[in-house]
């Protein structure tokens, strides 16, 4: 696990046009962070840079977090992931307390989508909704580059804890990624 620890760049943006009228967040509304009125500094968009984030390699994953829990307040989680050609991201299974989003950007993404599997290019989005079955790989011929959008943000506590196991010196077995998905409210899916 790495984290890039370059410096990031907050940009105010307090563009009147585009906030919504219907929100009841102070923040979105030109408040504080701690509500109208405070005497708080106002909330900053924050500008991450290519290389700022945190790299995890989780079985043959690369993952690359541009943003986790602790830069939006547990709202989403958003990385770049990487799979070399064979490489099972991972194995059908069902999340109770979050979504995910993946969206290719290059190569062949093989993705189980509770009905079997489907294999799509660049552009292609998934989303699995809490409760829908769903799993990846890449079984193509070429690295598969893409997104995933995380909500709310926690699950990259997972690959986090799988990563320090391994790095400690466990094995990647079925029965490890179950017990630490088991702390996600997650479980396999039969395929």
């Amino acid at each position: 696990m790495t984290e890039h620890k370059n410096e990031t760049k907050e940009i105010h943006a307090h563009d009147e046009s585009n906030h919504s009228h219907h929100s009841h967040d102070s923040r979105e509304n030109g408040g504080t962070a701690h509500g109208p009125g405070a005497a708080a500094t106002p909330m900053r968009a924050l500008l991450r840079r290519p290389e700022d984030g945190e790299s995890i390699e989780v079985a043959g994953v690369g993952h690359f977090f541009r943003l986790t829990s602790e830069h939006t307040e547990g709202r989403f989680a958003f990385e770049e992931f990487t799979l070399e050609p064979g490489v099972i991201g991972a194995r059908p299974h069902v999340h109770g307390a979050h979504d995910e989003y993946f969206y290719v950007l290059e190569g062949e993404l093989t993705l189980h989508n509770g009905d079997g599997e489907v294999s799509v290019g660049p552009g292609h989005l998934l989303a699995a909704l809490r409760g829908t079955p769903h799993g990846f790989r890449n079984a193509g011929t070429e690295t598969v580059r893409g997104l995933c959008l995380y909500t709310p943000a926690g699950y990259e506590g997972y690959f986090r804890e799988v990563h320090a196991a391994v790095a400690a010196g466990a094995e990647v077995t079925d029965e490890l990624l179950a017990e630490f998905r088991s702390r996600y409210r997650t479980t396999s899916h039969p395929q």
